[in-house]
């Protein structure tokens, strides 16, 4: 039998040593999960309001969700769950943020906060709260938020993605990201609404009360998208300063010069009295009809 080559035995020595470290992790990871316990924390907090609520909510960690209920009441709904190595563990993961909760009359603030990092082999935060139709919201915090269905003013601040979805935005409204991307789906705008979004994208899917509402939006870095029914109460003007324009034909934009154009002004309706302008300091604009 002939000897084996130097060069095949490094080379089993190097396809052997990754599978054996891949094998031996994949047991440790495998062992873990069989050895993980899990601990959760669930409280419910309800309010009575009267006709004019409001809700002021900071949220240090987690997902948020602002949801429409009964009349009459605010529910707070703080759920969380984490698992480690031992329950002991994973109750102390558990119990190291806090939602602290107050109110002075139809005014309730809802607190939440961490106290301390903690090791664990997972984490969930989950906070909803449910609010009647008519509330005004003032929110902040560092994690994605998600409201849905209200009708009344927001003040939204928050260094993750923001999804608003079926609602009225009343009065003087803006909703103001630095990271992920800020969503308005089936929203309407009535009075004056301002969005800011220093990272990340931008889009705008639904309408404007006519009478002089308006809406601002300014994008630093990312794509925004503008879909409006035809007509719209409006006279809306774009402004790019590195990326493109793409009009719906249906809306005759006008730019500013026929060559290397950076403002783009429409009427998006006849003798229009409320405004559209975005602002896009980086990224592509699209302008459509819904």
């Amino acid at each position: 039998m002939e000897p084996v080559p130097t060069w095949a035995r490094v080379l089993a020595v190097l396809v052997a040593v990754p599978t054996a470290l891949g094998f031996t992790l994949t047991v440790v990871a495998g062992a873990l999960s069989i050895a993980a316990t899990s601990a959760e924390k669930h409280d419910v907090t309800t309010f009575a309001v009267g006709a004019a609520p409001s809700l002021q909510l900071h949220a240090q960690i987690g997902s948020v969700l602002i949801q429409t209920g009964r009349d009459g009441r605010i529910v707070v709904d703080d759920h969380r769950r984490a698992s480690s190595i031992t329950r002991a563990a994973a109750a102390a993961v558990v119990s190291l943020s806090v939602v602290e909760t107050s109110r002075q009359g139809d005014h309730v603030v809802v607190e939440q906060r961490a106290l301390l990092a903690a090791p664990a082999l997972s984490r969930n935060e989950d906070l909803t709260i449910t609010v009647p139709v008519h509330t005004d919201l003032d929110v902040s915090g560092i994690g994605d938020v998600r409201i849905q269905g209200t009708d009344g003013a927001i003040q939204l601040r928050t260094s993750g993605s923001a999804a608003l979805h079926d609602l009225t935005l009343r009065g003087r409204s803006t909703l103001d990201s630095e990271f992920g991307q800020i969503q308005l789906t089936d929203v309407t705008v009535s009075g004056g609404t301002s969005v800011t979004q220093r990272i990340g994208d931008v889009s705008f899917d639904g309408s404007l009360d006519p009478g002089g509402s308006s809406l601002d939006i300014q994008a630093g870095s990312g794509a925004v998208t503008v879909a409006l029914p035809s007509p719209t109460d409006a006279r809306a003007v774009v402004t790019t300063q590195v990326g493109n324009f793409h009009p719906d034909r249906t809306w005759l934009f006008t730019p500013d010069q026929p060559v290397n154009p950076h403002v783009w002004t429409a009427d998006l309706g006849p003798r229009p009295t409320g405004t559209v302008t975005v602002h896009a300091t980086l990224g592509t604009v699209t302008f459509t009809v819904r």
